[in-house]
């Protein structure tokens, strides 16, 4: 079992309407986000990706404001939203889509 916490502000843009949002990450309820749009209020559940590393040097990740990957499945309550990624399921750096 992972266990990881982020707080603070998460700046992310909705991927149903396209509105820029800022929400408060908190330990009560950072696992939620909610867009301000008044004609949209999607709720999205945010969780932490841990990626294993492969040996030797790293280059930091491009800084975007949406994430690469958004989740087809569905969460349900209480179902865990941190995940680990093992090297051994990575890709190699000429795999990467174009940034």
């Amino acid at each position: 079992m992972i266990y990881a916490r982020t707080v603070g502000m998460k700046h992310w843009v909705c991927p149903q309407c396209g509105h820029f949002n800022r929400s408060r990450v908190n330990a009560t309820d950072g696992y939620r986000v909610k867009c301000r749009d008044a004609n949209c209020q999607h709720v999205y559940i945010v969780g932490e990706v841990f990626y294993d590393t492969v040996p030797g040097f790293k280059l930091p990740p491009v800084d975007r404001i949406m994430p690469v990957e958004m989740s087809k499945e569905l969460w349900h309550s209480g179902q865990p939203v941190n995940r680990l990624v093992p090297a051994s399921d990575t890709v190699e750096p000429g795999e990467f889509p174009a940034t």
